[in-house]
């Protein structure tokens, strides 16, 4: 279970100080005085035990209410859900109590702590294990705080740990958990739905989704239920209907796509997979006249485009493909083997980019991508083979779509 140390070395001192008066009182007293002992002398020596019961363990039970008047801001724990409240007063000058809850959600037990009037680098936890930190800054979202997180890996458990700090109100928080495999776990749903401002713990764990930019600066936060999903940038909050698709989650990043010093919201949405494929669309939203305006390019559209700028051969004495490719001012070819067409001698009937075309977000900006379909004349499915696409998206002021060179890439 959990490591934790709560006595200082003066109270482990004080302890030893009247550890040793009780012993040196009671060990070396003759046997007369033992038996004239008052009433008065014995009462001493229980106020002094429950002193030192006192040092040892500065924590008591307590209810609800009074962690939350021990704290502004307090974490919520989930419906239906009590959990072991704790309290410790024993603290520095100017700092609030340390309140501490234990609960039980979804199979795992969880601790969670906050204390009011603490500084930022004031460690809460009361863990004291070798961490891995993560190097990240992670957003919390339903808080509007960043977080950072930590791992224990050991040879029979692992324990996660994240910890945030509210800087207007000086709160500290820690979250921590103990598994004996906490593999794909993630610990930021969990203190994201502590949040006391969300409307239920399970709209914030089990049925919304939340997926973050790759500098972890803005989020899309979607209700799996409903399928409605907002934009959470800092304390802003942007409705927009895309899609979910499983594992396939969206993209988003805050770029300025169109070039007109403004950033604009750029959204990769998946539209539909199957076969372990997948097809995304690309999703624009931009400010108008203090509106805001969502606007969607389907795969179809760059799967146009695609036709127009790469063309290919086939030579079937070589079993060769060779794709040419037509960018502005420059075109180039790439010639791959078809092994499939080599060993059984099946015709290649066609070359199509319309099956599977990606938008992906890379370093920020929207790239289209797809994978070449070579159709052999045995079968109307095609069979992908290694040449991948990809290109640089613009979108101008208009909403025009710009694609950039095409690189043929070789997996």
């Amino acid at each position: 279970m959990q490591n934790r140390n709560f006595m200082t070395p003066m109270k482990q001192g004080m302890i030893l100080a009247l550890t040793a008066i009780l012993l040196t009182g009671c060990g070396s007293a003759p046997e007369q005085t033992v038996a004239t002992t008052s009433t008065e002398t014995q009462e001493t020596t229980a106020s002094e035990q429950e002193a030192i019961v006192g040092l040892a363990n500065p924590w008591r039970d307590c209810t609800v209410e009074e962690a939350e008047a021990a704290c502004d801001r307090l974490f919520r724990l989930p419906a239906d859900v009590t959990g072991d409240w704790r309290i410790m007063e024993n603290v520095e000058a100017g700092e609030r109590p340390l309140v501490e809850a234990n609960f039980e959600y979804d199979g795992m037990t969880y601790c969670a702590r906050a204390q009011q009037g603490v500084a930022e680098e004031k460690d809460i936890a009361g863990l004291y294990y070798e961490w891995t930190v993560s190097d990240e800054d992670n957003n919390l979202f339903s808080w509007n705080l960043s977080a950072k997180t930590y791992r224990y890996v050991g040879d029979d458990t692992m324990v996660d740990l994240i910890t945030w700090y509210d800087p207007e109100q000086k709160i500290a928080y820690a979250l921590s958990t103990e598994s004996n495999d906490l593999e794909g776990f993630d610990i930021i749903a969990i203190a994201e739905a502590l949040c006391p401002e969300s409307t239920s713990f399970a709209d914030n764990t089990a049925n919304v989704n939340y997926t973050y930019s790759e500098d972890q600066t803005i989020c899309i936060k979607q209700d799996l239920d409903t399928n409605m999903a907002v934009i959470i940038d800092g304390d802003e909050t942007i409705p927009v209907e895309i899609t979910w698709c499983g594992q396939y989650d969206p993209e988003i990043a805050k770029t300025d796509v169109d070039g007109d010093g403004e950033e604009e919201y750029v959204l990769s949405v998946c539209e539909g997979s199957g076969s372990g494929f997948h097809i995304r669309s690309l999703v624009i939203v931009d400010q108008v006249n203090g509106e805001y305006r969502k606007t969607t390019y389907s795969p179809e559209y760059f799967q146009e485009i695609l036709q127009e700028r790469v063309s290919f051969q086939y030579d079937p004495e070589l079993f060769t493909v060779t794709f040419t490719v037509n960018n502005p001012g420059e075109s180039f070819d790439q010639s791959i083997v078809l092994e499939r067409a080599k060993t059984d001698g099946t015709e290649l009937a066609d070359v199509v980019w319309s099956d599977i075309t990606v938008i992906r977000i890379i370093d920020g900006m929207p790239y289209v991508t797809a994978p070449a379909g070579c159709v052999f004349s045995d079968s109307v499915v095609p069979d992908f083979c290694a040449i991948d696409l990809m290109a640089p998206i613009a979108v101008d002021t208009d909403s025009v779509i710009t694609v950039g060179d095409f690189e043929l890439m070789a997996q």
